[in-house]
């Protein structure tokens, strides 16, 4: 394993964040390939793997392996750890593009197990938990693992697994995370740095919720869909007014707190929906889409912001930004109207919207690094 004073130029997310723009060209991609008989399966199965298990997953572990360290004073990345997630997501995109969708699934369960163990190690010395969000943590994996087991018991049930480990296991991560770094990014009064240290007053509660939360995803899949989505709905809603201060105005106009609202907004309209039972693949992307993807990328803007020395007022008024997430946003809007119409016009509009919102993302990410090594 490498000193500490050699692997501080280790910053992970320089790797996986680019690696995981690249996962979210290909995962769109296979749209336009198959539209064109350019392959000769549908890519149902494999574009939602390599979106969440490359893609996400990516930014996931970029996020995850920088900032944790630092927010548990712990030791950063080394190369073998860094190394292993990478090759993991190239492992996941290969097994995918070949189609080979539930093996991409059970290799899923070793990228879970390699981000636990990396976040174990770190805990083991720091001992504590930093605020109350991270009581959602522990839900995200083992709500990742609950699905490929139930995947692998019924493996025709993709539904479950992406209901358990995609949606259950991001939104327990954007949740837990967001508790605290959402607050400070959109520049409310009194937000608290992510590593700052405060008593965990509102520990029962926050615990509350998230059994609540993952009862609704349990709910859903075992018992009854529409009355799992009420209880998700409700844990969502308190969320978003409590944690993420849906209602409060930043302490200076900026455009990322007003994004992020739009990724709220997403959310809690597409969960709505499923708790009046219209629930569908189309309107389950307005959270894959409008709140997912929204959230990862403004989240991001922020780390390589903040990691690569540049000025964080470029939030406040970056039409880039605005670009971004209007247009990550409308994309989800278009997939909505797409329906189940693969090839038409609104899918078609979503897909280059997206991948054009992607290329603009990527494109000051690049301009970041260069600039890091001159």
């Amino acid at each position: 394993m490498m000193h500490e004073d050699e692997n501080e130029h280790i910053e992970p997310y320089r790797i996986l964040f680019p690696l995981g723009a690249v996962a979210a060209i290909i995962g769109v991609l296979l749209w336009i390939l198959f539209q064109n008989r350019w392959i000769s399966f549908y890519p149902r199965q494999a574009h939602a793997n390599i979106m969440f298990m490359s893609f996400l997953w990516s930014f996931i572990c970029g996020f995850l392996m920088t900032a944790l360290p630092r927010m548990t004073s712990t030791f950063r990345a080394d190369f073998f750890e860094l190394f292993i997630v990478i090759l993991s997501v190239f492992i996941q995109i290969v097994l995918n593009v070949r189609n080979l969708v539930s093996d991409s699934i059970y290799f899923f369960s070793f990228q879970i197990l390699v981000l636990a163990f990396f976040l174990l190690r770190r805990f083991i010395v720091y001992k504590k938990i930093p605020f109350e969000g991270f009581y959602f943590m522990p839900f995200a994996f083992l709500q990742g693992l609950l699905g490929i087991i139930v995947f692998y018991v019924n493996k025709s049930d993709f539904s479950s697994f992406y209901v358990l480990a995609g949606e259950a296991l991001v939104m327990n991560l954007i949740f837990g995370l967001g508790s605290r770094l959402i607050p400070v990014i959109s520049r409310y009064p009194g937000a608290l740095m992510p590593d700052a240290k405060t008593p965990l007053s509102n520990k029962t509660f926050t615990l509350t919720l998230a059994l609540v939360l993952n009862g609704g995803f349990l709910l859903e899949v075992f018992m009854h869909k529409q009355a799992g989505a009420v209880l998700k709905l409700i844990a969502i809603v308190i969320m978003t007014i409590k944690y993420f201060r849906f209602f409060k105005r930043p302490s200076v106009f900026n455009i990322v707190a007003y994004l992020l609202k739009l990724a709220m907004i997403a959310l809690v309209v597409s969960m709505a929906l499923s708790a009046i039972g219209v629930s569908t693949i189309a309107s389950l992307h307005l959270i894959f889409i409008g709140a997912f993807v929204l959230v990862t990328l403004i989240v991001s803007s922020r780390v390589m912001l903040a990691h690569g020395n540049q000025n964080l007022n470029y939030e406040m008024k970056s039409l880039r930004l605005f670009i971004v997430g209007v247009g990550i946003f409308i994309a989800s809007v278009f997939r909505y109207f797409a329906q189940t119409d693969v090839e038409g016009l609104w899918m078609n509009l979503s897909v280059y919207l997206f991948l054009s919102v992607i290329f603009i993302w990527t494109h000051k990410f690049i301009k970041i690094l260069v600039s890091l090594k001159e």
